[in-house]
């Protein structure tokens, strides 16, 4: 099975595309909305809200959103013919403001083990974010998920983040975790969430660097180790081939 996976991981890294991406820290104000707009559509095609949660702008109301406005949102693009560009996948950054980190949704909404919490508590709270509202168009494969990771994660970098805290579906808490190792790990029970389980999960972000850095250099799998390298250059890499690829 895990060969299955690096295999597949092996493929998304170096497969390329014929798309011409790129993924920026959302600044612009049609950015944003796009960003909003492209979440309430996935969303509500996906029965996580309803109908009369939208507003008439397309937008995830307040009520069923408060924290929209207060978000830092990222987005891949695809270059259109007209020379315009399409958001063609979205995520965000929640960040913390209040001790504890007790205003994000994660540690509102689920079963958070008392202990993680306290090491929750440790941290400066403006150094922890939610990673939320991950969404993509149909018909693109796994390079803009990628991207929208790696722009979230050289973010993080920058602003000192010390936390990534997100609900995951186990499916993906799986693949995350044989990249991640022990810096990812679950930090309670899953919970239903409509008609599956989601997984609150928590990433440290300096041991997972560190962790990728340490396989690039010695996994004793020479498969593995030419990943990692690979992984570690897309992640903090602005040369990589893959980027230019898609300039």
């Amino acid at each position: 099975m895990k060969r299955l996976f690096y295999s597949r991981l092996h493929r998304h890294i170096l497969g390329g595309s014929d798309q011409h991406f790129r993924a920026y820290v959302a600044s612009s104000s049609d950015h944003i909305v796009s960003a909003q707009k492209l979440h309430a559509e996935i969303y509500l095609q996906r029965g996580f809200i309803y109908e009369q949660d939208v507003s008439a702008d397309g937008l995830i109301s307040h009520t069923a959103d408060p924290h929209r406005t207060k978000s830092t949102y990222f987005v891949v693009t695809r270059a259109l013919d007209s020379g315009k560009e399409e958001v063609i996948a979205a995520a965000r950054h929640i960040r913390a403001a209040k001790p504890g980190c007790k205003d994000l949704p994660l540690l509102q909404h689920s079963d958070i083990n008392t202990e993680y919490r306290r090491q929750i508590s440790k941290h400066q709270p403006s150094s922890c974010v939610e990673v939320s509202a991950l969404v993509k168009k149909r018909g693109f494969g796994s390079l803009p998920t990628l991207l929208l990771y790696r722009v979230m994660w050289q973010h993080s970098l920058q602003q000192g983040d010390k936390l990534w805290l997100m609900a995951c579906s186990p499916s993906l808490f799986k693949r995350l975790s044989q990249l991640f190792g022990t810096t990812f790990f679950r930090i309670g029970p899953p919970a239903p969430y409509v008609g599956e389980e989601v997984i609150p999960v928590m990433l440290k972000i300096e041991e997972a660097e560190q962790r990728l850095q340490r396989q690039a250099r010695r996994s004793l799998h020479p498969g593995k180790r030419f990943l990692y390298r690979e992984l570690l250059s897309f992640f903090t890499s602005d040369d990589h081939f893959l980027l230019r690829r898609n300039d």
